[in-house]
Parts: C-alpha cells; sequence; structure tokens
C-alpha cells in the first residue's frame, strides 16, 4: 500500500494517537490525567482559524484529488483538507485549522492530520471545556516530531511562559462571593494559590504538550522531565482541592477560572508548517505561535486571555447550576487578598 492510501485509510479508532501506545520513543506514554474535583462529561472542543489576525473559516475547499483507493466509509469520516495527500496540500491549505463537522473523526490542523482524544489508562473523558484534539497515530504524530526543533524549544522554555502564565492569570471570583467566604476558606484558598505559583509548569506544560522528538539526548531528557512533572501534579491536584473543601470551600468554587484546574488529558499543541510567514515574511517563532494557540484557546492558560466574564464559565455544563454574579458584585471580588 502506498503512503497516501495509507494515511487516508488509517481512520479507524485504532488509528487515534494514544500516549499510551507510543513506547517505543518514550513519547508521552503513559501519563496520568488530572482529575479536579468539578467533573463533568466529554466536550469536544475545537477551533476554526486560518491565523491569528484572520476572520475564522471553516475550509470547504480542496486543493487535490484524494486517493482512489481510498474507502467511501474513510471518505464520510474524513474533512476536505484530510481528504486530500499531504503532498497535495498548499500552503494556504497548511495554515487552516478545520473545525470537525458532527460524524468528522479526521480533520487537519495545521496539515497534522487530527482525531479526538483517545482514551487511556488513566482518563476515559477530556475535562470540560479543554481542548480535546491529538494527532492521528497514522497521519499525524511523525509529522508533528519534526517540527519540534530541540534548541527553539528550549529556547522558549527558557522564558518561563509559566511564570507569565500565573501573572496574567485571572484573578477575580465571578460566580462566587470572596466575601462570603469564612477566613479558614479564604486561608486554604490562599494555599492552594501558592501550590498554583509552584506548579505553574505542570499546568502550563499540560495546556501546551509538544510532541517531542526523543532521537536525540537532549529531547529525550526533556520528555522524560515533563513526564515526572505531569504525572507528580496529577496525583497532587485533586488532594489539594479536596482539602480546601474540607476547610469550608465550596467545591463549586473550582469552576472558578482563578482556581486551576489540570485537564485529565493533555492539550496538544500543534505547531505550524514552517513553511507558513507572518506578516514580515519571517517562519512564526514559537513565542509567536504560542500567543495566537492561547488567544483562540484560552483553557490552555486557564481562561487567562479571555476577554470578556462569560468566556470564564462558557464551559460550565448546564447541569451546574451556576450563573454570573452581577455586574457590579464581580468588580471588587478578588480571587485573594494576598495574591494580587
Amino acid at each position: 500500500m502506498d503512503d497516501a492510501s495509507s494515511e487516508h485509510e488509517d481512520v479507524q479508532p485504532d488509528a487515534n494517537y494514544n500516549p499510551d501506545d507510543d513506547v517505543d520513543n518514550q513519547d508521552d506514554d503513559d501519563v496520568q490525567g488530572g482529575d479536579s474535583v468539578p467533573s463533568a462529561p466529554k466536550r469536544r472542543r475545537t477551533s476554526i482559524s486560518s491565523h491569528s489576525d484572520a476572520p475564522a473559516t471553516q475550509s470547504t475547499a480542496t486543493s487535490g484529488t484524494p486517493s482512489k483507493r481510498m474507502r467511501s466509509g474513510s471518505l464520510c469520516r474524513q474533512s476536505p483538507l484530510a481528504q486530500v495527500d499531504s503532498g497535495s496540500l498548499t500552503v494556504a491549505d497548511t495554515e487552516i485549522v478545520e473545525v470537525p463537522c458532527p460524524g468528522i473523526s479526521s480533520w487537519r490542523h495545521y496539515e497534522i492530520l487530527m482525531t479526538f482524544a483517545p482514551s487511556s489508562a488513566h482518563a476515559v473523558h477530556q475535562s470540560t471545556g479543554f481542548p480535546d484534539y491529538a494527532p492521528n497515530k497514522a497521519g499525524g504524530i511523525q509529522p508533528l516530531k519534526q517540527r519540534f526543533i530541540l534548541a527553539e524549544v528550549q529556547s522558549l522554555l527558557a522564558t518561563e511562559p509559566w511564570t507569565t502564565m500565573f501573572e496574567n492569570r485571572v484573578k477575580r471570583l465571578v460566580l462566587h462571593s470572596y466575601s462570603a467566604l469564612a477566613p479558614r476558606a479564604r486561608m486554604a484558598l490562599d494555599k492552594y494559590m501558592r501550590f498554583m505559583e509552584k506548579n505553574a509548569s505542570g499546568f502550563w506544560h499540560g495546556g501546551h504538550w509538544f510532541a517531542i522528538d526523543t532521537s536525540t539526548q537532549g529531547g529525550a531528557v526533556m520528555q522524560r522531565e515533563r513526564k515526572r512533572q505531569w504525572d507528580a501534579l496529577a496525583r497532587t491536584v485533586e488532594t489539594k482541592q479536596r482539602e480546601c473543601v474540607a476547610e469550608g470551600v465550596p467545591s463549586t468554587i473550582f469552576w472558578e477560572a482563578a482556581y486551576w484546574s489540570l485537564p485529565s488529558k493533555p492539550c496538544y499543541w500543534i505547531l505550524m508548517n514552517p513553511r507558513s510567514l507572518n506578516n514580515q515574511g519571517n517562519p512564526y517563532s514559537l513565542a509567536e505561535q504560542l500567543d495566537i494557540l492561547d488567544c483562540r484557546e484560552p483553557a490552555r492558560v486557564q481562561w487567562g486571555t479571555a476577554t470578556r466574564d462569560e468566556e470564564l464559565v462558557g464551559h460550565i455544563p448546564k447541569s451546574v447550576s451556576m450563573s454570573l454574579l452581577p455586574e457590579k458584585a464581580r468588580r471588587d471580588n478578588p480571587a485573594s487578598r494576598t495574591y494580587d
């Protein structure tokens, strides 16, 4: 079977990329998932975009001809661009983030073949509100790893983007009144805030899970450290939240964006095709890509890039009987008097 045909046909559920499966390269294998106090059914949320400053559009046109050997059943489950061989995609095609319509299980995100995040040994459902997609194991994960440049990633991590994430976090409550909390509850939440600050790197990595090329020693070391950090945080975050509840904090307060929760599955960061150029005619830097990603999907930075209070609660299931406080009550309603 030729590569193009294989790429299109392998869209069955067992072709989905599962971090637990990639044992040979020890990349993202057997990662544990966070399961914080507020739990809710899986939500399949993706964004539609062709670039940061471009209108959100859905790709409907294709620039090539699907392989003749593709099965009709597979075609029905593929988006327009997923039906096109990678080699036939235009540069414009590779800049599109497709949205999967109902019934679609394979689509392209910056050219990379995607699918819904599969279940793992540690998590069946993604935490509500967080991105719920992953590279397709057959046609997505390897091309994505090829975009991993160790030196560039190391340079980005050296800037500690998680520090910026903590500094720019949501600092107000929009569902609960801080003044109504008992002193011991406030102290417990201050302690949780310290936990967030100390573990900001783990929270950031959980929302920005890039595919690491572990063929080099540096990549392998980076992967091991990230996995260690993620596993430790996944084992701890729920315990910390329950400790707050034991001190009189309402469990519903962890629906507030101000108090971070860990997604049950890492949220993949799909790097752009190197052929994509910014307004200056240069390939997008990782810092530029990070800004685009975080603005498009605020959940990755715990809603720190949201511009309206409504965005902070849009992910909460209707089964949770909560609503925004009146606007006046939200103005002077800090998540902490200690952390500002």
